[in-house]
This record gives C-alpha cells, structure tokens and sequence, in this order.
C-alpha cells in the first residue's frame, strides 16, 4: 500500500536545490575534463631524529637545518662554532676557553640549557663515542672538536625532545651532522686571524677532495689548525691582580684558634725584587708582613688554551646495484692542547696541616713559598697538556629491499674510540 506524503512548497523548493547540487558534483565526479590532471600528490614528511620514516607514529618537531655553504658564508671556524651561534644553544658550556675545568680540550653544546649530557650528538646519523673525561666531573658528553667543516653537507637540529627515540640524551634534542658522500677535483681553504694586542692568534688549512669513477664515489678531507695561547698578561685589564697582592713568600707564626701573625722577613723581598718581573714588594697586612706581588695570578693564567688539531676524513660509496650501495668511511682526529692556570709552589708539611714546629723558636710555624718563572726557566716549564686521538668508523650496505617499494633497509657496522691522556707537570 503505497504511503503518500504532503509537503509544503518551501520544502520542495529546498530538496529541489539541493538535489540539483548534488547531481551536478555527481556529474563532475564521473566525467572529468578531458584535459584535466590529477591532482599531485604531496611529498612525504620525513621527520630527522630517526632514521626509520616513523612521521606518522610520532609527533611532529621543527627542525633547523644548517647547509655547509652557510657554515662557510658566515665565517664558522668548525661545526662547534656554527652550532653554538644558533639560538637554541642557550646553555652556557665550558670549553677549550676556559683552561680552568675538567675537558679543557673539548668543546660540548646545550640545547634548551638542560647539559650536554642531554644533547645527543649524531654523525650521519650514528653516534660517536663520549669524551672520556666527564664534563665538570660529573656528566658525560660529545666533543665536537674533531669534524671537519669542509665536508660538513648540512647541520640538522631536531629542536624538541627525542627520549622516546634515543633516550635520556635526547631529552633537549638530537644534532645529526651529515657529511657529505661525493665531490669533484679538490678545494683548498687557507684561513688565519690574529689580533691587535697579541696572543690568540690562530691558522687552519682545509684540503678537500674526491672523483667518481663509474658506480664509485669517493671523498676525503685533511684539515690542519693551529691556535696560539692567550695569556692574561697580554692584557692589561688581567695584567696585575687588583686588591691584595698575592703571597710568594711568608712565615706566619700558628696559634691555637687563629691563623697567627707574620715573622717580618727582613731584606728577603728586596733579594727577591726581580721575580715576577720586578713586581715584588713587601706587603703589610694588619697582621704582619710578607713578600708580595699583583702578577702572580695573570702570570700563569691563559685565558685561552694554545691548541694542535690534525683531522682526517674519509669516504667511499660503491653501487652495487640500483637498489643497493656499499659503503664506507672513517674519522681520525688528534688534537694537542696547552695551557696553565697555576705555578708550583711549596709550602711547609703540605701533607699535613701546613705548620710544624720549629725547634729554634719553640712554636708552631707555616712556610709558603711561590715559585716564579724566573727560578724555572720560563711560565711554559709550568704548562698542562692534554692529547686526545678519536676515532671511528663505519661499514655496510644500504638500500631497497627487492620486490618492493618503499621498504628500505640499511645494515652497517660502527665502532667509535676516544682516547686522551693528561700531562701535568711537578715542581
């Protein structure tokens, strides 16, 4: 039995429309233009920080990227001066600087100010062995001093947190330098600076170059660097320690609950008047006197470390087959550094509490005495000096499986050793 409904005219009028509208998309749908192209489908996102293409499992992250040309456009002196001059590096670092630390011949970033504890440093997307003394003696870290900026292809800076790809290390982000895989003839870059006042001079020579022969590429880099040492007497706003002089020679009486008073010295800081050129004098303090000068400090101190580097990079990359490349490549850096942040100096049963009792006076005395340059040969007798020697390497293959289209694999074998040992010299 056929069920009969009434409308209003308004509503017809409506259905009326939208039915039209909706044949017409209909019509369109089913007989396009005869010269109308499908739409481009867009290009993947890839997300760096992994490098499984996981885009679509993990959230998205901006990523600041950082070409070689840009590294050379804007005068960078390595990758750990381009990477510190980008804004998320807002964690102050100690450095080859900063002579007076635990890895004064290592340079480290922060990302976002969390430690470079937790800035995972990657090259080619591998990572490389920690620096084997802890930075300020407690965390470990990454030294960037030993990659070459002439092969650097691009810097990429994954700048939110990647724990749940590599960890705690990655809590602030990932740095992945890419080297590059092939070049044509050779380059070489000679680059030099000094400055006005003296000292912190620096030289680098860059010999880069490389061919492809047939299905072989090849790569290979030799970067020479020298920087002089700065010392704070070479300035003279560091030149003489302002306030109290520092002590060189004194004999203080020890007495139970005090420091005690000074024994004055007599002509002793006039026979001493020569050392640290000539700026010995006698002091008076309210509790006596003793033999004194303002170089001291500035005399031993470099403010910047004298550093050697000799860096060597190379790489080779063989296609097998169109779907799969064999590769190869390694990096050997060894740097030298030099500095000094102290002088020797003596002071009477170091052992113990620093005072004894003399015989002759029948009391409890303290002895100190500072060593000068002039007593032993020069300030350099006195220097520390660190050798460090990294390498690593890296073998396999890599490519697209056969018989498919996008699964891609890569299976590689990577070793990474650090190596530094410590001079410090004794009086």
């Amino acid at each position: 039995m056929p069920i009969q409904f009434k409308l209003p005219p308004l509503t017809v009028a409506v259905l009326a429309i939208l039915g039209g509208s909706a044949w017409q998309a209909h019509a369109q749908t089913q007989a396009p233009a005869a010269d109308q192209q499908p739409a481009a489908t867009p290009p993947a996102v890839v997300v760096t920080g992994s490098r499984i293409p996981r885009a679509s499992l993990e959230g998205p992250s901006s990523v600041t990227i950082l070409t070689g040309d840009e590294i050379t456009k804007q005068g960078y002196k390595n990758v750990f001066d381009a990477l510190t001059n980008q804004v998320q590096n807002s964690g102050f670092t100690q450095g080859e600087d900063f002579g007076n630390t635990f890895t004064p011949s290592a340079n480290t970033i922060s990302l976002r100010g969390l430690g470079p504890n937790h800035t995972l440093i990657l090259l080619n997307g591998r990572r490389l062995a920690d620096f084997p003394v802890a930075y300020e003696g407690t965390v470990n870290f990454t030294n960037l001093a030993n990659i070459p900026s002439s092969i650097v292809d691009r810097i990429e800076i994954l700048n939110g947190g990647a724990s749940a790809i590599y960890g705690s290390d990655a809590i602030a982000g990932v740095v992945n330098v890419i080297l590059k895989k092939q070049t044509e003839g050779f380059d070489i870059n000679v680059k030099a600076g000094g400055t006005t006042r003296g000292g912190a001079g620096n030289q680098r020579v860059q010999l880069t170059g490389g061919g492809n022969f047939d299905k072989l590429h090849t790569l290979f880099s030799v970067e020479l660097s020298q920087r002089d040492p700065l010392s704070s007497l070479q300035r003279d706003f560091m030149a003489t320690r302002s306030g109290t002089p520092t002590n060189i020679a004194s004999r203080r009486v020890v007495k139970a609950g005090t420091s005690g008073t000074y024994v004055d010295l007599g002509d002793t800081c006039t026979q001493f008047g020569d050392l640290f050129g000539g700026s010995t004098v006698k002091y008076q303090a309210k509790n006596g006197s003793y033999c004194a000068s303002p170089k001291v400090g500035p005399t031993y101190w470099t403010t910047q470390t004298k550093n050697r580097s000799q860096n060597v990079f190379g790489s080779a990359n063989y296609e097998l087959s169109p779907e799969t490349t064999l590769f190869a490549d390694f990096l050997i850096g060894k740097n030298s550094t030099e500095n000094n942040t102290r002088g020797p100096s003596w002071t009477s049963s170091s052992t113990g509490s620093s005072y004894f009792r003399n015989q002759n006076t029948n009391r409890y005395e303290a002895w100190t005495r500072y060593i000068s340059p002039e007593e032993m040969g020069g300030v350099d007798r006195y220097n520390r000096k660190w050798d460090d020697l990294a390498t690593a390497i890296s073998l396999g293959a890599k490519g697209r499986i056969p018989g498919t289209s996008s699964w891609q694999y890569e299976a590689n074998y990577n070793a990474s050793v650090y190596k530094s040992e410590s001079h410090t010299p004794r009086a």
